[in-house]
């Protein structure tokens, strides 16, 4: 989508609109995923690793609520950012003509766009009640495969080309290295290292609470999001009772929010599929900047929401 918004503004590839409009939607999913219960599969597992009593406290409203400020801040700061350093210097001509034009290019919707926006529908529906009819998503994405291959809207051709295998081989290793960690312990290793250090640092809630955070950035460097949000909500939780922080605070917030940094391009596989999802229409270069301010959003983010977690009794 952003790719084709792109065009259809007449942005250029490369250029500053097309970064800015790129990186506004990087904000918009990836990064606000923590906002929400079920925003990310990361935030379900370390939902699981809290006490059952906690876990039912904290469902999708009260989870909702708690962390409605703190992502605010990152957002409302992030598009700021994002108008700052990416506004163009000159207008863009006037995209009207230009989509009309496309409109009568394109024409009506064919039979086979059909069955594809059909089965996208599906494919999402599937996604979305997937606990309730218990089939595994990748079965359903094989099914759409069937179907769509079934009504020729997809054929060897575009398995070949239209498909970008060389970032699915990376993402489906970079995927295993949680496996990895935990079958070499490295894991364990790790969290025997950080105890202490996370220990020392109880003399109040919002310093365990920003130290736990660059904690989290510097683990984001040598572990992907998705194997140090839980480990470093397993190593803090023992310590966050001793600086009054609620452990809610630590596996939901601070450590799925800080450790998904992304200081350079490969620790980041959201970023990664948007890069390479539209197209490269931006280089690592001209996102660099949004990436090195976002670090100290966070922080200021924690520092704007402590008196809000206060009141709400979720910290002292």
């Amino acid at each position: 989508m952003v790719r084709e918004i792109a065009e259809a503004l007449g942005f250029e590839p490369g250029g500053r609109a097309a970064t800015g409009l790129a990186l506004a939607a990087l904000i918009g999913f990836g990064q606000m995923a923590g906002l929400f219960l079920t925003g990310s599969s990361v935030g379900l597992l370390v939902h699981g690793l809290l006490p059952p009593d906690i876990r039912a406290e904290f469902g999708f409203v009260h989870w909702f609520v708690a962390a409605l400020l703190l992502h605010a801040v990152m957002f409302v700061g992030g598009l700021a950012a994002v108008v700052l350093l990416y506004r163009p210097s000159t207008a863009s001509a006037n995209p009207g003509d230009r989509l009309a034009l496309q409109r009568a290019v394109l024409g009506p919707m064919r039979g086979d766009e059909k069955l594809c926006l059909a089965v996208l529908l599906g494919l999402i529906a599937g996604f979305l009640t997937e606990s309730w009819h218990g089939i595994n998503g990748a079965w359903l994405g094989v099914g759409a495969l069937v179907v769509l291959a079934a009504g020729r809207a997809l054929d060897t051709t575009m398995m070949r080309t239209g498909i970008n295998w060389p970032f699915l081989i990376f993402f489906g290793a970079i995927s295993s290295l949680a496996t990895v960690f935990t079958t070499l312990r490295t894991d364990v290793w790790l969290g025997a290292r950080l105890a202490v250090p996370i220990e020392a640092m109880a003399a109040g809630s919002l310093l365990f609470c920003l130290v736990l955070a660059l904690i989290g950035f510097a683990l984001a460097f040598i572990v992907r999001w998705q194997a140090a949000a839980p480990l470093l909500s397993l190593v803090a939780l023992p310590a966050a009772s001793a600086a009054g922080v609620h452990p809610f605070l630590v596996v939901l917030l601070i450590a799925l929010v800080s450790t998904q940094v992304w200081f350079l391009p490969y620790q980041s596989t959201v970023y990664l599929a948007l890069y390479h999802g539209s197209g490269e229409c931006f280089s690592h270069r001209q996102a660099r900047a949004l990436a090195w301010a976002w670090g100290p959003l966070v922080l200021l983010s924690i520092v704007c929401a402590m008196p809000v977690w206060r009141l709400m009794g979720l910290a002292r």
